[in-house]
Order: C-alpha cells, then sequence, then structure tokens
C-alpha cells in the first residue's frame, strides 16, 4: 500500500441492528439526498488512505449505498453480538501500513471533513504516540484515533482497540481533544435524533414502507 499524506487508514462500523430506530435502518436515512452510511463513508475516504467498512445487519442495501466508494466492505457474520465484534473483524483486515487507525461509527452525519482533520492535526502534535480522543464539553466521542504501533501491539495480544475499558484503564495512553463543536458527540440512534438532527420523520417512511 501507498502511504499518502496522512497515513491514515480508517474502520467504520456500520453492522449494527439499528433496533432504536424501529422498522427504519437508520444507516440508509437521507442526509441531504444521500443515505447517511455513504455520507460518512464519504467523508472519511476524503482523509483516509484506505477505509474499511464493517458491514453485517443489512449487509446487501449498506453495500449497495457505498458501491462506487473508495472503501472496502467487509463483512461480520456475528453483528448480532456487538460492536466490539465488528471492531475486531476491521482492525483484522486493516493493513497497518501507516502512522494511525482511525475506529469510526457510521452513523454521525455532521462530521466534516474539516473536523477529521483537526483530530489528525491534534494526533499529529502529540507525535502520533497515543490514542487520540475527542471531547466537547467533557463528553467524550467518536471516532478515536490510535497509534499503528499501538494496534500493532493488541492485535498481536488479541486485543481489539476502540473499547472503553481500554481507554479508562489507559489513561497514560490517552490524548484529549477538545473540539470546538459537538460533531465528535451527535449521533443518530432514534426517531427524535432523525427529526432532530436529519430533519427526517421515521413515521413517513415506515408508511412508505
Amino acid at each position: 500500500m501507498t502511504i499518502g499524506r496522512r497515513g491514515i487508514e480508517t474502520v467504520i462500523v456500520a453492522a449494527g441492528l439499528s433496533r432504536r430506530m424501529g422498522k427504519v435502518n437508520k444507516l440508509l436515512l437521507p442526509v441531504a439526498g444521500l443515505p447517511m452510511v455513504r455520507r460518512v463513508a464519504a467523508c472519511h475516504a476524503r482523509l483516509a488512505d484506505r477505509v474499511i467498512l464493517v458491514t453485517g445487519f443489512d449487509h446487501a442495501a449498506i453495500t449497495e449505498a457505498v458501491f462506487d466508494l473508495d472503501v472496502v466492505v467487509v463483512y461480520n457474520p456475528e453483528f448480532a453480538t456487538g460492536q466490539a465484534g465488528s471492531i475486531a473483524i476491521g482492525v483484522a483486515a486493516a493493513t497497518l501500513a501507516g502512522r494511525g487507525l482511525m475506529i469510526a461509527l457510521a452513523d454521525q452525519p455532521n462530521l466534516t471533513l474539516e473536523d477529521l482533520e483537526a483530530l489528525v492535526d491534534a494526533f499529529d502534535a502529540d507525535d502520533a504516540s497515543r490514542v487520540c480522543v475527542p471531547t466537547y464539553l467533557g463528553q467524550r466521542g467518536n471516532p478515536l484515533l490510535f497509534p499503528t504501533a499501538l494496534v500493532r501491539e493488541m492485535r498481536h495480544d488479541g486485543r481489539a482497540p476502540g473499547c472503553r475499558r481500554f481507554i479508562d484503564a489507559n489513561p497514560q495512553l490517552v490524548l484529549n481533544y477538545s473540539a470546538p463543536n459537538d460533531h465528535f458527540t451527535t449521533d443518530v440512534d432514534t426517531p427524535s435524533d432523525a427529526h432532530n438532527i436529519l430533519g427526517v420523520f421515521v413515521s413517513d417512511l415506515e408508511n412508505e414502507g
């Protein structure tokens, strides 16, 4: 793999059951006319040298939504067991050839390229030596940016990066980046979120279905 200007590889988790959204898969909700998962994946693809999208629930529809983007789709057959397994699948598929590995979620449509660049800038300013965790008004957000060397070590030991337990247990390895907006801490989980964040009424979509 040829490392680009940032040397960042990204794993996006897009495998969840979307239970709290009712009958609608939240990752397919429209954001400016595009499925949310496509918007998020396209944003990360503008920054990262390589993007791995981990699918599970509704695999065919999610894959179709990103079919022409420069992303690698990896399927987690055990997606129902939770997010940790999907992260592990994504990390296993990573080349770890760059400086950092970003662990991202597919339900954060407000994130922009500028937001992600700022996170990488904070990571770089710390010599890419610690896990960069975005925060806003004291609230921890996503994505998380890990030094590749640390991910290699964790993968060798059978541990998956991205879990809250690891972050809490290793404060000396954590760099908190204080973001200027709530984009890192805003995600879409419920019909109320869809209305407030996206301006979408999920009940209307369910009736259409």
